[in-house]
């Protein structure tokens, strides 16, 4: 059956930022722009990142690019299974530019050359066009847009309608983001939206610092490492480019300008009102500053050759988490305790760090792990795995006939599907049960012993 497709600051209390945030409507009629992943993407994602950019240029915004929903047609789940239970790991949705520094540096080098009368005729339209994304983002670097609040309204408004079964009567949704407020923001899209399709859910908001041990741990040592590597693996040429919009090299040169500028533009086509950069560079600079970001994600944030096991482990309480939640969930429900406080779902809001880190704990078949930095470029695509609003769902089964209760199951009779970006995965070294359905038993200790080896 087909699916229906419909500045940094401390947020305290967190709860009182979300009472501001129902003005923002989730996707509808009204709002056709603001509603991206509405259906499958059409982009084949194991093409190679040259034959997809002659489809849409903007794969090569990596981790930038708007949400690439991967949703299909569900596989049949083995007979008598039912789902009952969902844990989810989300990503925040769309967003302005992160951090304003290189948009400060391109602005800082356009503005004096435009008083200076020292723009091309490309660098005057450069400057419109950087003007259009500085007066979206003044006040609100790192903010969601509508966008992003419409990706997570689509996200759980699929949610609902593939598993309504998970979402009967009272039953009782837990929600926890980070303390940033996309994150909070994306939240509140989506459970005003789950809200909407069921008024009885019993959905209980919450989010603190202490959420960011496990769902957004930094490890600048390590960052700065891999920037060092990349950058000396990948050096950039900003010759060319300066020469197209400068009539002259700007005082004290333009060193940098090339990157900062990718940086300050490629987060326009998330914007409330869109801004398309990718017209002022050409294809090799653009394939350029492609190549040294989707390294740097898949060696700073996943499970590389040499320096992998640090970013893994940072990440274990993620994981420890994850199993500790549906474990409590489970036994609430094989228990036949099945009140409004058993937990239905478990939904957390966060980064794209700890989601590639945990893609890389669940080791899906089509996921490269163990890559040296000189296989990366051939052997993942960024944009397929963390694009803005990717997910990771975990679907939990159960096996009763009609009319029995939850207390029938046994621990073995669990199964689970996991999701990415809303389509279905399969997993190394498990066997499924049927199709991408496997024992909970199975995949538990596949993720307890990843996480032990790695402690």
């Amino acid at each position: 059956m087909k699916r229906p497709f419909l500045f940094r600051a401390r947020f305290v209390p967190c709860l009182a930022v979300l009472m501001t945030l129902t003005g923002v409507t989730a996707c509808n009629s009204n709002t056709p722009a603001y509603c991206p992943g509405e259906a499958r993407t059409s982009l084949d994602l194991t093409r190679s990142v040259r034959e997809l950019f002659a489809q849409d240029p903007t794969i090569t915004h990596n981790e930038m690019h708007p949400y690439l929903c991967l949703a299909d047609e569900d596989t049949p789940a083995p007979k008598g299974y039912k789902p009952f239970y969902i844990s989810h790991y989300g990503r925040h949705g769309s967003r302005t530019i992160h951090n304003d520094a290189p948009m400060v540096k391109v602005m800082k080098l356009m503005q004096a050359a435009y008083e200076e009368g020292n723009l091309t005729e490309t660098g005057l339209r450069l400057y419109d066009t950087l003007m259009k994304v500085k007066v979206q983002t003044d006040g609100r670097v790192g903010m969601l847009t509508r966008m992003g609040a419409a990706q997570h309204a689509g996200i759980a408004s699929r949610m609902y309608a593939r598993f309504p079964g998970v979402f009967q009567g009272e039953a009782r949704v837990n929600c926890r983001s980070t303390t940033v407020p996309r994150c909070i923001m994306s939240m509140a899209n989506f459970t005003m939206t789950l809200k909407s399709l069921q008024p009885r859910l019993n959905i209980r908001l919450d989010c603190a610092d202490s959420y960011a041990q496990w769902m957004n741990t930094k490890d600048p040592e390590r960052t700065a490492r891999v920037t060092r590597m990349v950058n000396e693996a990948f050096p950039l040429d900003d010759g060319p480019i300066v020469a197209r919009i400068f009539k002259k090299v700007p005082d004290g040169g333009a060193k940098g300008f090339l990157l900062a500028l990718f940086r300050t533009l490629a987060p326009g086509i998330n914007l409330d009102d869109p801004v398309q950069g990718l017209g002022f560079f050409t294809e090799e600079e653009i394939m350029a500053v492609w190549a040294r970001a989707n390294t740097f994600s898949y060696m700073n944030n996943s499970n590389p050759a040499g320096i992998g096991h640090e970013r893994m482990r940072i990440f274990t309480p993620l994981v420890d988490t994850i199993v500790v939640e549906a474990d409590r969930a489970l036994a609430a429900w094989q228990a036949g305790s099945c009140a409004a406080g058993v937990p239905a779902a478990d939904l957390r809001f966060g980064h794209d760090t700890p989601l590639m880190t945990l893609i890389s704990y669940f080791e899906f078949e089509d996921f490269p792990v163990g890559l040296t930095m000189e296989e990366v470029n051939d052997r993942f695509l960024d944009v397929r795995w963390l694009s803005k609003a990717s997910n990771l769902q975990m679907i939990f089964y159960h096996k009763s006939p009609e009319g029995a209760s939850g207390a029938a199951t046994v621990e073995d009779d669990i199964l689970v599907k996991v999701l990415h970006n809303e389509g279905e995965m399969r997993l190394k070294g498990l066997t499924p049960v049927s199709g991408p359905y496997y024992r909970w038993s199975d995949l538990r200790q596949a993720l307890v012993s990843r996480a032990d080896k790695y402690r």
